[in-house]
């Protein structure tokens, strides 16, 4: 499952060096920012995958089911909140790690999309995790490698011109999807 997380991050990297090391910069800056600030999301997860398969494990599926969207509404608020500090104070926190004109514009704009889907984050990681902790590792996965409803918007951070490199990707007989292990 994170083979394809990973795999992800590598392309998305490649197609931004075409745009230059500003762009290359300011996303790995507003990048390093949201991961820090997920992880303690990825602990709500693991703690509600283990809720699960525990009340599965013990005849309470009623239970598992109120335990997986109760830490999913925790985890939304909690991000809700750090994605709208993020949207608010984006200069601000870039700024805390460059000075650079040029980088600055790129890290702020990052910030700012993945931020706006920090609310659907909360849910779809909690319920990815859920339903590895139920023992099924393919509902919710679909081509984003485990990471639910985070994948749509790791494009994001893309400057813009770069659905044509995407785009030529596709043209060029690369379909990920088509091509992958488990059929697409």
């Amino acid at each position: 499952q994170n083979f394809m997380g990973t795999a992800w991050w590598v392309g998305i990297v490649r197609i931004l060096t075409g745009f230059g090391s500003a762009a290359v910069a300011g996303n790995t800056i507003g990048i390093r920012i949201i991961l820090f600030a997920l992880l303690p999301s990825f602990g709500v997860s693991n703690a509600a995958a283990t809720l699960v398969g525990q009340n599965l494990g013990a005849g309470k599926p009623e239970r598992a089911e109120a335990a997986a969207w109760k830490a999913g509404l925790y985890n939304t608020m909690c991000l809700g909140t750090v994605g709208a500090i993020f949207l608010l104070f984006a200069p601000q926190l870039i700024n805390l790690f460059t000075n650079d004109p040029e980088v600055a514009p790129y890290g702020i704009r990052c910030l700012r999309i993945v931020a706006a889907g920090f609310l659907f984050y909360g849910y779809g990681m909690v319920l990815t995790a859920a339903f590895n902790g139920a023992g099924d590792t393919r509902t919710l996965r679909g081509d984003s490698g485990g990471q639910g409803a985070a994948a749509p918007a790791r494009g994001a951070c893309v400057p813009q011109g770069a659905a044509g490199h995407v785009a030529s990707a596709s043209s060029a007989g690369i379909h990920p999807h088509r091509d992958s292990p488990s059929g697409g």
